[in-house]
């Protein structure tokens, strides 16, 4: 009878700057890397290590605030490293047996990018500010031109990476702080969500590649319209402005004829915005793509693969005994959840959202 051997699982961990991985390797239950699109979560490592002997916990022990970083994989061309830098952000001990785990979080250069303060930014547009507080903190920036021109926005007691986290929400951009590695500064990117999708997909899922997989296709609170307004201080009028959806025709399989397509709750999303008729035109139309883009999500897990980041696109095939039907197209990673488990190998979790058409 064949037996199925598991890759063995290989992996670099990196403290300080000191490869230490010969140490650390016997010890090594578990390495889990998350990476998310948007910067509502920081991304983050975990490291799980036994600790029988009680060496991370006396003469080897770790310590907060340590800089820390990994490559790992189960070949020489499957290998995965570290987009970034780590700081070990918490140190739990568990028992018995002891096992020690390290929570770290995205390195940030700067901690005054967390410090409240208030301003007040005129005649500017998104991108001068993304490059202002880039430079501020001594951050690398990767943005492109939102047509966005604000005349007055007040950050009032506010932090400035809470700051732009609002921003990119208010007009549907993708904002997200990428910590630096090996002295390479920080990046922080701003960018339209739309530029991402139009990239070409890094790889093909097929139905058999998945060891396990969940899809969601639900009516999303807002997809029907969106609704916006605006007090424009030098007319000393109110301007509105709304967008609807008109339903489309679609083909229902089980009635076997064309139907309207759905409308979607009556909801309507209702923000209130400074800056500009035409600013508040983009807010609206970003606000409908952003509630419609995520009616449909999945979530794949597949043997490790490297290439499945936030931010890439990736192809399910629709037709084929490896297709996935309806569900197929093209899709974005909002999530990768990468674990090397020493008895397990090297497995990847993504959740993703349909690319809309």
């Amino acid at each position: 009878m064949a037996v199925n051997h598991v890759a063995e699982a290989r992996a670099e961990v990196i403290y300080e700057g000191l490869d230490c991985s010969a140490l650390v390797t016997p010890y090594l239950h578990q390495l889990v890397y998350v990476d998310h699109l948007h910067g509502e979560e920081p991304d983050a490592l975990e490291v799980e290590l036994g600790d029988r002997q009680r060496l991370f916990q006396g003469p080897l022990a770790p310590r907060r605030g340590a800089a820390l970083s990994f490559r790992f994989g189960q070949r020489p061309d499957n290998r995965f490293e570290s987009g970034q830098g780590f700081e070990i952000d918490e140190i739990e001990v568990n028992g018995p047996p002891d096992v020690v785990r390290l929570r770290c979080l995205g390195n940030v250069p700067s901690s005054r990018i967390h410090d409240q303060v208030s301003y007040a930014w005129e005649g500017v547009s998104l991108e001068q500010i993304a490059r202002s507080l880039a430079a501020k903190h001594g951050l690398a920036v990767s943005t492109e031109s939102t047509g966005i021109a604000l005349r007055r926005l007040t950050q009032h007691d506010e932090s400035d990476l809470a700051f732009l986290k609002r921003l990119a929400k208010d007009y549907g951009l993708v904002c997200s702080l990428k910590g630096d590695k090996q002295g390479t500064p920080a990046v922080l990117l701003l960018l339209k969500a739309e530029s991402l999708e139009r990239r070409p997909p890094v790889y093909e899922l097929g139905r058999s590649a998945c060891t396990r997989y969940r899809f969601r296709d639900k009516i999303q609170p807002g997809s029907r319209g969106s609704y916006t307004r605006y007090f424009d201080s030098s007319l000393k009028d109110l301007v509105e402005f709304e967008v609807k959806v008109s339903p489309d025709e679609v083909f229902d399989g089980l009635l076997k004829k064309t139907v309207p397509g759905l409308w979607g709750r009556s909801q309507q999303l209702r923000h209130r915005l400074r800056g500009g008729r035409a600013n508040v035109e983009v807010h609206a139309k970003r606000a409908l793509r952003s509630s419609k883009t995520f009616e449909h999500e999945v979530t794949l897990t597949c043997s490790g693969e490297p290439r499945l980041r936030s931010g890439v696109t990736i192809l399910l095939p629709a037709d084929g005994v490896d297709g996935w039907g309806a569900n197929g197209g093209t899709w974005i990673v909002l999530h990768s959840r990468h674990t090397l488990n020493a008895d397990q190998g090297y497995t990847t979790e993504i959740t993703l959202r349909k690319v809309p058409r």
